[in-house]
């Protein structure tokens, strides 16, 4: 069950990514385009599971995976942009900084994996590990980013903002 459980992990990175890709189409009135969008989507997510089949479930979940980092989240941004005030490039730099985090969160746990994590460990002692090894990675890739350091001071003035006294009632 690993290796399917960590295809869907990384499914669930990027699947919300197309769901707000799919927003731009209903915030721009444009539910024919979400139509043709949402067919195209359907046909790479069927041909994705068609490749995998003949190889088990892993293969199922690893083709639809890679189908859909590579090929559906970018043809779904590409859909959704090409009409309207957002276009793929801001997508794109709005993805940019959670996409290297990914990538850094990865690397780090799969060396510390190989070197750091027993293979004989109960498997939440690995997963608080990891965990521990994984969020100061993230945390410190959208530090050293200038559009992530920005989001997390908003972030904070929110917090500060919450924390606040609540506004007076008015009658």
């Amino acid at each position: 069950a690993t290796p399917l459980v960590a295809c869907f992990a990384v499914a669930v990175a990027y699947q919300p990514l197309m769901q707000t890709a799919a927003l731009l189409y209903l915030t721009q009135d444009r539910p024919h385009e979400m139509v043709r969008a949402a067919l195209i989507d359907t046909t790479l997510a069927v041909f994705a599971i068609l490749a995998g089949l003949p190889f088990g479930a892993t293969a199922v979940a690893a083709s639809l995976t890679v189908i859909g980092v590579l090929l559906r989240s970018p043809v779904a941004f590409w859909l959704s942009s090409r009409r309207g005030p957002v276009i793929f490039s801001d997508m794109a730099r709005a993805v940019f900084p959670a996409a290297i985090a990914g990538i850094v969160v990865f690397a780090s746990v799969g060396a510390a994996r190989l070197s750091l994590l027993p293979t004989a460990a109960p498997a939440s002692e690995r997963l608080v590990l990891a965990a521990l090894i994984a969020v100061p990675a993230a945390f410190a890739t959208f530090c050293v980013i200038p559009r992530s350091r920005l989001a997390l001071r908003s972030f904070l003035a929110m917090a500060k903002h919450l924390r606040g006294p609540p506004p007076p009632l008015k009658d």
